[in-house]
This record gives C-alpha cells, structure tokens and sequence, in this order.
C-alpha cells in the first residue's frame, strides 16, 4: 500500500455544542457524522470540483474530541479543502438549508446520509457501536457554530431511540451541566487516577 498525505481542513467544533448536543440525550458523533454527510454533498458545489475528490471524516485522535475534516482524495492534494476551509461560512451555511428543508423526519440519504454502517475513527465517546448520522444534532452543532438562534431538536420517537440504541429516559429538555471549573476540575482528577494506575499505584 501507497500511503496518502493529503492536503485536509479541519473544524473542531466548540465544545459547547457538544455538550448541548448530550443535553438533549443525543451523540455529538452521530450529529457530526450528518454533518460530513452533507458536507461531501455541499462541497463540490462551492470548489468546482467532482464529489469523488473530497473526502470527509469525523475524528477524534487529533483533538481527543469528535472533528470534523475534510481532505482532498489525491496525494499532495489539489487544494479543494483548503479552498473549502476559506469558503467555510458558506459551505456551513448552505448545510443548515438544505437539512432544515430536507422533508425527511430523522435524516435521509438527501440530507444527512443514512449510515447504518457509519463507524466513527476513533471514537472519543467510547461506544464502539455503528453510528447513524442524526440530523437534529447536526443542527444543533451547525446553529452554534454559526451563531445562528439555538437550534432545539425534536423529541425522539421511541423507534429512533430503538435504532439509535438510546434508553427510554433520555430527557427531552436540557440536562443541567455542572459548572465548567467543577468538569475540569473533575477530568483532572481523573486524569491523574489513570496516570497512578497505569505507574502501579
């Protein structure tokens, strides 16, 4: 095998989008992975360039964070993401129309994708299971991104909860979060009882 260096762009998305996503009892991997859907879709249009010479992924190993990238399919590359990353407000903006008036109920191949075999690289969330691209929380993700009014998703039926493996008590309005020194403080802790584990003690 060839290994391929190309040419990506990246968009990390704040983390309090993500954590607004798990508000509404949703997977910020799932709502990413929508996102790239339709990005590879919107992409072309805005670069001049065929939908087979852009790729675009959902990673967490850079960032230990679910990110998006998108890259060129062509060692070097060709310049299409980077000449997407300069178009990024457009491009976002154009992936907000077209999921907002797909008419589809959960996502569709039209909007988001349909992915039962969608799989995460490396998932941060820990979950190895198949991912199915969630279009309420890729709006969620997009409205916050683009400052847009803060998007509330639609109560899950309890068939969506079923194919998305989500318990029957997610709440369906924001859960409290606990203050942001609190969490850190929290990981940090944490973090330091994995690195005494991993010494022996």
């Amino acid at each position: 095998p060839q290994p391929l260096e190309p040419a990506a762009s990246w968009l990390p998305p704040p983390m309090a989008a993500l954590h607004r996503v798990r508000d509404f009892g949703r997977m910020p991997a799932e709502g990413l992975l929508g996102m790239a859907n339709a990005l590879v879709a919107i992409v072309p249009l805005y670069v001049l360039c065929d939908g087979q010479d852009i790729g675009c992924v959902v990673d967490s190993t850079n960032f230990g964070t679910p990110s998006l990238f998108i890259y060129d399919r062509y060692p070097g590359g060709l310049g299409f993401a980077l000449k997407a990353y300069d178009l990024r407000q457009e491009i976002l903006e154009a992936c907000v129309y077209l999921i907002h008036n797909c008419p589809c109920e959960s996502g569709c191949p039209s909007c988001v994708g349909w992915g039962p075999r969608s799989y995460v690289h490396y998932d941060a969330e820990g979950d190895a299971r198949e991912r199915i691209p969630d279009k309420e929380a890729a709006l969620i993700i997009l409205h916050h991104i683009l400052g847009l009014e803060p998007y509330v998703p639609r109560a899950m039926s309890d068939e969506e909860r079923a194919r998305r493996g989500v318990g029957a008590t997610v709440a369906e309005s924001p859960i409290k979060r606990l203050p942001e020194h609190v969490e850190q403080k929290l990981r940090r802790r944490i973090k330091g009882l994995g690195k005494r584990a991993d010494r022996g003690g």
